[in-house]
């Protein structure tokens, strides 16, 4: 399965959920990381030329590729933005994203997560972090796009239901009107 991590740059994403990416990539997954600056392309090339070889980064995190989104516009979501990210999306075509909580309390890492959502329509499972109260993010239940493993229709319904309650008690009670 490919798993694409989305942050704002890799430090966070290391700090995010490192503990999650050596485990998918432990396991045999393909981890990419797609990192979203707000630089323009002439800085950011001169910037991975002093960041080091990638085969380090790549190496110690558990990540088999890495993509870099410029000229990212954090003060609003767009679509140029989402056309950025969705870029990289349809390269990786990920099983499953892992991205910023979409109600996060940095204006950034909001901006960054509900830009991402738009980009990812269609993408099977999604996964939220937020990187001050959840260093050691690690998902305990992950369900599998249908297309993805042959499941059975009926099946998956059943295991969605099994835990609806626990979506519920996740819920703000705006959001379950």
């Amino acid at each position: 399965m490919r798993v694409a991590v989305v942050a704002p740059s890799l430090f966070e994403l290391k700090a995010a959920c490192s503990v999650a990416i050596s485990k998918l990539a432990a396991t045999g997954h393909e981890v990419h990381a797609i990192v979203v600056s707000n630089t323009p392309v002439s800085f950011m090339s001169a910037k991975k030329e002093e960041e080091g070889p990638k085969e380090t980064l790549l190496d110690n995190a558990g990540i088999s590729q890495i993509h870099f989104v410029d000229g990212f516009d954090y003060s609003a979501i767009t679509q140029a933005n989402a056309d950025k990210i969705n870029a990289h999306i349809k390269v990786i075509s990920p099983s499953a994203v892992i991205m910023p909580h979409w109600k996060s309390p940095s204006h950034n890492h909001m901006i960054l997560a509900r830009t991402t959502l738009i980009a990812c329509r269609g993408v099977g499972s999604i996964l939220m972090y937020e990187v001050n109260n959840n260093a050691n993010f690690v998902p305990t239940i992950m369900f599998p796009a249908k297309r993805d493993f042959g499941i059975q229709t009926g099946d998956l319904d059943v295991a969605e239901e099994r835990y609806e309650s626990h979506r519920l008690l996740l819920l703000d009670e705006v959001e379950m009107v």
